[in-house]
């Protein structure tokens, strides 16, 4: 640490998972188009998405389960009652390889009924 290792390895991470995740949001944008909305934070390590067809988030989990692909559920973070219209899964990246994000996303819109 003394010898600034610790801020070069940091940099990296986040150098990286910036470029994961411009690369994420890019695979979503072209190959499910206006179908979603995406919901991103300047820095965590996911993105909220929703279909516009009123699919909730078990039915989007479900549908994503039987590809092969995880996405995440939300409504089990609301302290309260979720808006009616909450229909938002997670989208992780942290540990998917860059070359595989786009192919990832592919099969997801697939499975979703979305591929443009």
């Amino acid at each position: 640490m003394r010898e600034g290792l610790w801020r070069t390895h940091i940099r990296k991470v986040r150098t990286s998972a910036h470029h994961k995740r411009q690369q994420l949001i890019k695979s979503l944008t072209e190959r499910m188009g206006n179908s979603i909305e995406i919901v991103e934070g300047l820095s965590s390590l996911f993105v909220l998405v929703k279909t516009n067809d009123g699919r909730t988030e078990d039915e989007l989990i479900e549908a994503a389960a039987k590809a092969d692909v995880s996405v995440y559920p939300t409504l089990r973070y609301w302290a309260g009652e979720a808006p009616e219209d909450w229909r938002y899964v997670l989208i992780g990246y942290a540990g998917i390889p860059y070359d595989s994000i786009d192919s990832g996303i592919a099969t997801l819109a697939r499975a979703w009924g979305l591929a443009e």
